[in-house]
């Protein structure tokens, strides 16, 4: 079969296409009318003959206000500027809020019977107070703070109760000529595994901190008191929640019975000091140990 047969469903589609030309012929050629008038409007904006002259706003009267600042909180007395406000953080050691004012000083606690006299760093378990012997064969002459007495122990002896066994004590010549003789002593330390250094004429100090406070509710007793270590008065528990050595701050939670919340109080220490915290080691290293430790040697 020579030729090209078209199908019915072809000889649809160019009908349709060519129907669909016709009528846009058509409304092409039906609106031509409308379409040359819609050119023939103007399009542009026509301007008076009077030139352009900028009106004059009514003067107003300035008004000046000087800024004299915020009366004080009368619950707190802070005064804050307007981009100052007091600062609040969250301490997960003590699970409450604590409350800063701009100038960097804490809300002021109603008083409730604890003062904070002096924070201070705690003294070492053993300290050196002096030593006696000659080469070879010397002795150290040691105290504990809160332990009554004197201990002496020589080289390779274990101190019982405080986990520390004594590696070498020798005299130790002084910074100046005209000081007194000093000694050394190095311990082991079982507890830390580390090996620490006392000298008889320096206490020894630790990085843990010391709470010297005192209360009112028992004729002004002083007390030391160490993080988790607490007071009862009345019906309410007080709980050192945090001490701070530098600068010297002690957080402390107030239990009341029959109240479901505890009060945070943030104490600084008053003008009073304290004084040492623990034992001084006392004796000398000239040989002569003190008195209480003279005693135990006889």
């Amino acid at each position: 079969m020579s030729g090209w047969r078209q199908l019915p469903g072809e000889k649809l589609l160019c009908a349709g296409a060519a129907a669909a030309m016709i009528l846009s012929f058509a409304w092409t050629w039906s609106e031509a009318p409308r379409m040359r008038r819609l050119k023939s409007l103007p399009v542009g904006i026509r301007l008076g003959a009077a030139r352009y002259a900028p009106g004059v706003s009514a003067r107003s009267e300035a008004i000046s206000h000087e800024w004299t600042g915020l009366a004080p909180d009368p619950s707190t007395g802070w005064s804050h500027e307007v981009f100052t406000p007091p600062e609040i953080y969250y301490d997960a050691g003590s699970r409450g809020f604590i409350v800063k004012s701009p100038a960097g000083g804490t809300m002021p606690e109603p008083a409730f019977g604890l003062e904070l006299l002096a924070v201070k760093a705690e003294p070492y378990r053993l300290q050196l107070a002096g030593y006696f012997g000659g080469p070879g064969g010397y002795v150290g002459a040691f105290v504990s703070p809160g332990r009554p007495g004197g201990i002496l122990a020589r080289p390779g002896q274990r101190v019982a109760g405080l986990g520390l066994v004594v590696s070498s004590v020798a005299p130790k010549r002084a910074p100046a000529p005209d000081l007194e003789p000093m000694a050394e002593a190095v311990v082991h330390d079982e507890i830390s595994g580390v090996d620490v250094v006392l000298e008889s004429r320096t206490r020894k100090l630790t990085d843990n901190p010391v709470a010297v406070v005192k209360a009112a509710w028992a004729d002004h007793e002083t007390h030391e008191l160490r993080t988790g270590d607490s007071l009862t008065s009345e019906g309410a528990t007080f709980c050192v929640e945090r001490i701070q050595l530098d600068p010297p701050e002690v957080l402390i939670s107030e239990h009341i019975a029959g109240r479901p919340d505890a009060t945070m109080h943030v104490l600084h220490p008053s003008a009073t000091d304290a004084g040492p915290v623990g034992l001084a080691a006392s004796g000398s290293a000239t040989g002569q140990p003190a008195a209480s430790i003279a005693a135990i040697a006889k």
